[in-house]
Parts: C-alpha cells; structure tokens; sequence
C-alpha cells in the first residue's frame, strides 16, 4: 500500500493522524484529478458505511482488494497516486473493499420462551411468530445474516417475512421446515414423537432423513420420530390452528376429536360424564367465542347437561342416537 494509500484510509474512517490533513490539502492542491477522485470516495464511503464500520480494516481492505486485482489479471494504477480516470474505479474498489472483507460481529442465539401463556414476538427481519404455551424457539447466532434458523420445542404459529436470499429454517428434532414466505403452524406438542405442519399460506418444504415433501397452502403432514417416516395427510385437520386464531370448523367430527381441540385452545378441562356421548357427531362453526358459550352450544345440540366446577366442564346425558 502507497503512503497516500494509508493517508486516504485514515481520513475516511476517522483515524487521520497528526499532519495528515495538512499532507492531505497539498495532494489534493496538487491536480483537479486527486480532488475530484477525493471527492467521490468521500461520497461513497459517506452512502456505503454501515453501522459496524469501526469493524472494518480500510486499509487491510484496500490493499487486498489492489492485491486481487493484480493477480486476477486485472492491471493495478500506474501512478503512485492510482490516478483512475472515472469515478467506477473508486466504486468498484470500496464496494469491493466493504463486501470481501467486512467481518461483522457473532449475533448471540436468542431465546424465546412462552411459559404458562400463548405468546406473540416480532423478530428481526420482522417475521412474527405466535409460541402456545409451554413452547421455546432457540434462534440461532447470526439469524438473519445468511439464513434464518431456529429451533423450536412445542408449537408455534409463523408468518415469515418474504426474503429470497435468506432462508427461514425451523428445526424440530430430525425434521426441517424450509420457506421463503409463508404462513404455517408447527406442532410438536400434540402428539408425543409426532411433529405435524400445516400451510396456510405459499409453500413450505419439509426435510428428514434424505426425505423432501413440499407442501401448498391448505395441505398438512406429519413426522413421525420413532421411525422417521415423513409422509402428507390425506385429510388434514382444519383445527391445527385453533389454539392460535380460534376459528374451530368442525363437520361431523366425533366429540372425542371436539373436546381435545377445546381444551387446548381454551386451557380447560372438559369430561363427558357418560363415555359414549365421545360418539356424538358435531357440525357447526365457531369464530372467537368464548368457552362457556361453545359448550352451551354443544349440550344444546345433544341436549345434554352441563356444569361447571372451576376450570372444569363436565358434560352428561344420553347416548346419541345413529
């Protein structure tokens, strides 16, 4: 690196030492070429510094960059002053400068937990996420640098951020779940040594064991841990999100299906007093009501009793008939 080389990386980033500015003024008097390519370098280094710039090794940069193009074929200037005769050169060398040799700092994993209620977080690259109780999602250092990874235990709810160059990637136990730009829920929390995917929205791709299962809006599929068999649903379940959104669809569904749906969204306890009423078939639509008035609804529609005793329901009555 020439003297002015080491000159001009020290007035750029704020380190210039004692004379250099006076060393600066008689090079820049010198000819309008050195002022005007002074100026443009001011200019890109002033719309091209980033908020980690203390981090950055200007003049370790440079000299790499002019080393690269030496022996890339390239020719390096033939003034000791690199006298280049446009502005392109002074962009090419800093950009190439910033985007070789930058070396930003580690981002720590984070850790978000959702303890004894459902929880909502916006990440960085404004993705959001919705954890169901008892769930933990581990991201991982550097997320959203290359790639955005994590690691999830529980459900979870994710509505990702479109990001071609960066890749949103949830990991649970030997399964990835791979997007772009999606809406999706999560759940290993359900059924022990399952973990089951739905797609709301765009196309999540699903990976384990060699195994790769691509699925569309509307469609669902589950991982079984115990022999690693990743494979669609045929029908798929349209209450996976029910704990989220409490939108329950349910169209001659078995009680013994209602029930578990209820109780994990509502975080209650229900019991069918007499065991055949988890024969009874139920059709009907709940949007967002309120537990106490679901089950209203449901004793009417069997006329069944119904009592409550704390966070407890009890339902009974007779068996419904075929």
């Amino acid at each position: 690196m020439t003297d002015i080389d080491e000159l001009l990386a020290r007035i750029l980033s704020g380190e210039a030492a004692e004379g250099d500015s006076a060393q600066l003024e008689a090079w820049l008097a010198a000819s309008d070429d050195n002022r005007r390519y002074f100026e443009d370098l001011q200019r890109i280094w002033a719309n091209a510094q980033p908020a980690a710039a203390a981090q950055f090794d200007p003049e370790k940069a440079l000299q790499k960059v002019k080393f690269r193009l030496n022996n890339s074929g390239g020719s390096a200037p033939a003034s000791r002053f690199f006298l280049w005769p446009a502005a392109a050169a002074a962009v090419l060398l800093l950009s190439l400068a910033w985007w070789l040799f930058r070396s930003p700092a580690p981002l720590p994993a984070v850790e978000i937990a959702a303890g004894n209620a459902v929880r909502s977080d916006t990440l960085a690259d404004r993705s959001v996420i919705v954890l169901n109780k008892t769930s933990t999602l581990r991201l991982a250092e550097g997320y959203n640098r290359r790639e955005r990874r994590m690691r999830l235990s529980g459900e979870a709810r994710f509505a990702v951020q479109p990001d071609k160059e960066k890749p949103f990637i949830v990991e649970v136990e030997a399964l990835e779940v791979r997007v772009v730009g999606t809406e999706f829920t999560v759940d290993a929390l359900s059924t022990p040594g399952a973990t089951t995917v739905t797609v709301a929205s765009g196309i999540v791709e699903l990976r384990a064991g060699g195994q790769t299962l691509r699925l569309l809006a509307g469609e669902q599929a589950h991982y079984l841990q115990t022999n690693g068999t990743l494979e669609k649903i045929a029908r798929p379940d349209p209450n996976a999100a029910a704990w989220f959104d409490l939108i329950f669809h349910f169209d001659a569904t078995p009680l013994a299906a209602v029930i578990p749906s209820l109780e994990k969204a509502y975080g209650i306890d229900i019991v069918l007093e007499n065991k055949e009423l988890a024969n009874c078939k139920l059709t009907a639509d709940y949007v967002r009501e309120k537990p106490e008035r679901i089950l209203e609804l449901i004793a009417l529609s069997f006329s069944l009793d119904l009592r409550q005793e704390g966070n407890r329901y009890l339902l009974d009555g007779p068996a419904c008939m075929e």
